[in-house]
């Protein structure tokens, strides 16, 4: 955890100029020659905090720390809807602790697939509270943050079938 205090990383730094000198108009042109086409993820997210934090580093890094939070938040949220209480307990913590996420949050640029997860996650939820017009929404953020979250409706069809599917037939069959 002490990557916190180390500053930024190479890469951060291009983005670090982007987001000084940058013009928010421009971040969403898919002409510009930049690395990859992720606006919100990179672009974006190094725009607002650059002009919230400066050129903290550590503001940065506890940026990327709180939405990490809120990712395990809606993991939470999620599984309790789906499943039960302790077992979203465990689950976010698991997910949380899980140390497959240690470069995308103590990285700065890791945001991109971090920011990803999260409005995934987000559209996921709000799919599953039946708001699917600002579940869409989400998704297409989740699509500008990270490319990987094209994969998102599959795992959404999964556990649509998964879980919500067999509730509708076991509540039909005790109908019946």
């Amino acid at each position: 955890m002490f990557e916190v205090l180390t500053g930024f990383a190479r890469d951060d730094f291009g983005w670090l100029v982007a987001a000084k000198y940058g013009n928010i108009l421009n971040f969403f042109n898919p002409t510009l020659e930049t690395w990859f086409y992720r606006p919100i993820s990179q672009e974006l997210y190094f725009w607002i905090n650059y002009k919230i934090w400066g050129f903290s580093a550590l503001c940065f890094h506890f940026t990327t720390i709180f939405f990490h939070f809120v990712s395990i938040y809606l993991v939470y949220l999620i599984v309790k809807k789906l499943i039960n209480k302790q077992v979203a307990l465990l689950t976010s913590a698991l997910w949380g602790l899980n140390t497959i996420h240690y470069l995308s949050v103590l990285w700065v640029s890791g945001f991109t697939m971090s920011g990803a997860v999260l409005f995934n996650l987000l559209a996921f939820y709000l799919y599953i509270q039946n708001k699917k017009a600002i579940s869409v929404v989400f998704f297409f953020f989740a699509l500008l943050s990270n490319e990987s979250a094209y994969l998102f409706p599959f795992i959404m069809g999964g556990v649509y079938t998964k879980f919500i599917t067999k509730r509708f037939l076991f509540k039909l069959i005790n109908f019946v």
